[in-house]
């Protein structure tokens, strides 16, 4: 309690306080554009449903604010089921009726008749979302974005929220398409530091443990620019060799190595990635799992079998850093097995990220006067506004101290997790630099010089 949870209270409270300046005008520009292109969307969704207006009632007070009509989840689920006549989908969470993603996208691949008006939906769905982002009601009046922080009980993962005074949101699930708008403080430049495929690299060990391959292990501790594990999934699901992998086929294998790792069968895989527009059979998607592992890292399957055993002998598992999860009044079923084969990685992920990083790095900034402060704990990744002086001395600091080694399974087996670099004056890095090995000093300062 003391070293995970109170001594990340200052360093929580001072980013908490900072938050993340908003380019204003950016902002304003894209919020526009959005906003012109839900116009355009309704009216396209209006000719695809033959006029069945797809919108909720009109509200004064949102219409005087300026704000759009949006969508009814009760018109497009009656609009589906009863004037399209469709079979009717239901949510395996609530096992009512539903319009959500899942059933939109299930309906466009079985009945085209209905997949101009889904697509439409779809894209009404995102742009308004993207809206959310952009809303100035989040900001405070010196159009910074601020949020406070809590902790996810079983692994101590940071969540994030609105802020105290009311304003402000989640500052860690900031759709990438809208991070350019978020820009250092004056006279800064962002840096952000990552941890590199980070649980995958610990699952390896861990499976290391129980059935030793070498190979396994020189994976998990390369260098990020000598391997890619997402690559290498891909390779395994479409047998095509590294030089053929596409950036779909990339992200497709990022997912199914995950899933696999953590026990997802293809239900599970093809809902994940039909919300991002791929879409699978879940037979399919148990091929591609199966894949992963079995062509990939077999290994993978006796870790898990060994997790399950552990939590049916001692009911608890206890990750590097002495935190104890407790499988005492659990059910002993999929789902249980699968929070454990999650357990360790995504526990000990946040504790380096926190321990090694988040701390050091605040204590640091005061003791050295660095013009710096973090902006964004993003849960395996660092964003950091520092002025350019003072940036080589944060970066090589804050690496050196997140780059030490833990030791994993019973057999206390080796990690150093190595870090990747972004430098750039926007969250989106746009016209800055990416380091996957370390720079020099030199390398450093040209990057870093060019920044304009």
């Amino acid at each position: 309690y003391e070293t995970h949870y109170v001594q990340m209270l200052k360093p929580l409270l001072a980013m908490m306080r900072h938050g993340i300046a908003v380019d204003e005008e950016s902002r304003k520009k894209r919020y526009e554009m959005f906003r012109a292109k839900i116009d355009t969307l309704q009216d396209g969704l209006l000719a695809a449903t033959n006029g069945i207006d797809l919108r909720g009632a009109p509200n004064k007070k949102r219409l005087a604010a300026g704000k759009f009509r949006d969508l009814s989840s009760k018109k497009i689920v009656s609009w589906l089921y009863d004037t399209m006549r469709i079979p009717k989908q239901i949510s395996r969470a609530t096992g009512a009726v539903t319009g959500d993603e899942i059933a939109i996208r299930k309906a466009m691949l079985k009945h085209p008749k209905v997949a101009p008006a889904c697509e439409l939906i779809l894209e009404h769905r995102r742009t308004k979302m993207l809206t959310t982002f952009l809303d100035v009601g989040r900001l405070d009046a010196d159009h910074r974005l601020r949020s406070s922080y809590g902790f996810a009980p079983e692994t101590g993962r940071l969540s994030s929220s609105k802020n105290p005074k009311g304003g402000g949101s989640n500052g860690q699930n900031i759709d990438r398409e809208i991070r350019v708008i978020f820009v250092p403080d004056d006279d800064r430049i962002f840096i952000e530091l990552d941890l590199s495929q980070a649980e995958d690299r610990i699952v390896k060990v861990l499976a290391y443990c129980v059935a030793p391959r070498q190979e396994l292990l020189d994976r998990a501790r390369a260098m990020p620019w000598e391997n890619d594990e997402h690559r290498r999934a891909a390779m395994a699901i479409f047998r095509v060799t590294n030089a053929a992998v596409t950036k779909d086929q990339r992200y497709i294998g990022k997912r199914g190595r995950h899933a696999g790792n953590y026990g997802l069968g293809g239900q599970g895989l093809a809902d994940q990635l039909i919300k991002d527009g791929y879409v699978y059979t879940p037979s399919q998607c148990a091929d591609f799992i199966s894949a992963v592992i079995d062509r990939d890292t077999p290994e993978i399957r006796e870790w898990q079998k060994a997790t399950r055993i552990e939590i049916l002998k001692r009911k608890r598992l206890v990750n590097d850093w002495e935190r104890v999860l407790d499988f005492t009044w659990d059910r002993m079923d999929d789902d249980t097995f699968r929070r454990a084969y999650a357990f360790i990685p995504q526990s000990s992920v946040p504790s380096i990220l926190n321990q090694y990083g988040m701390i050091p790095l605040h204590n640091a900034i005061r003791a050295n006067k660095w013009r710096a402060n973090i902006n964004v704990n993003g849960h395996d990744s660092l964003l950091i506004s520092v002025h350019r002086e003072d940036a080589w001395k944060v970066y090589d600091f804050t690496r050196r101290s997140l780059e030490r080694p833990r030791y994993y399974g019973d057999k206390r087996i080796e990690l150093t997790i190595p870090t990747e670099l972004k430098v750039g004056l926007n969250w989106a890095f746009e016209g800055g630099a990416e380091f996957k090995s370390p720079p020099s000093l030199e390398e450093f300062e040209v990057a870093t010089m060019r920044l304009t």
